[in-house]
């Protein structure tokens, strides 16, 4: 549920800015949180398998953004599938 929780605190804020343009600063402090969490994992990540950080950083957003996407995507959808 993470990689769905991440999109979700990115999108609702954002949408959220059309009532509050302060309400966007919660989009951008969940952005610089994720990014300093997998800064971290990543390092340790390429320490412990030695190898480069920065070929571990890109799948870790990648992963995460595409996953809360089509998590979010099938959960939009679920009401509509036929039987």
């Amino acid at each position: 549920f993470i990689p769905l929780v991440f999109v979700l605190s990115l999108l609702i804020p954002t949408i959220g800015m059309l009532a509050n343009p302060n309400i966007g600063l919660v989009s951008g402090i969940s952005l610089i949180s994720y990014s300093i969490l997998v800064y971290i994992v990543s390092a340790q990540i390429a320490l412990q398998q030695q190898i480069s950080w920065l070929a571990t950083i890109a799948p870790f957003g990648i992963l995460h953004l595409s996953y809360g996407i089509g998590s979010l995507v099938g959960i939009l959808t679920l009401p509509f599938l036929k039987r």
